[in-house]
């Protein structure tokens, strides 16, 4: 099984804020019920507390989907979703996704590493 890990910042988690979009969902798509996902989202609006975990599959590999937002965004998805499906649709079928993502603008690796550990110990 191939095993993508996206790791990020806020561009990672994906914002959907804006209040010009009626649907802030990343829509539906048959093939996202195939695709294997794994998350673990962490957040701090200033970037510079802790960051605390307030979302994450509940260290289960689930399937693809948007998680839960934090503050104004309801919901988070990024580029799992297009990159996932895009592998799907080309028939990619053995492949799963890991996403470890932060925002508040610092990147801590540990939390990419803690979150592939709980991954492979599955």
């Amino acid at each position: 099984m191939k095993i993508f890990i996206l790791t990020g910042q806020s561009n990672s988690l994906g914002t959907t804020s804006d209040p010009k979009e009626s649907d802030i969902t990343p829509g539906k798509d048959p093939l996202d019920g195939k695709i294997p996902f794994f998350w673990a989202n962490r957040s701090t609006r200033a970037g510079d507390g802790v960051a605390v975990l307030y979302d994450d599959s509940g260290g289960k590999i689930l399937t693809l989907r948007a998680q839960k937002g934090e503050g104004e965004n309801p919901l988070f998805w990024g580029p799992e979703i297009s990159f996932g499906r895009t592998l799907a649709s080309r028939g990619e079928n053995n492949f799963m996704i890991v996403k470890a993502s932060r925002g508040g603008g610092v990147r801590r690796n540990s939390h990419c590493f803690s979150v592939c550990f709980s991954v492979f110990s599955y």
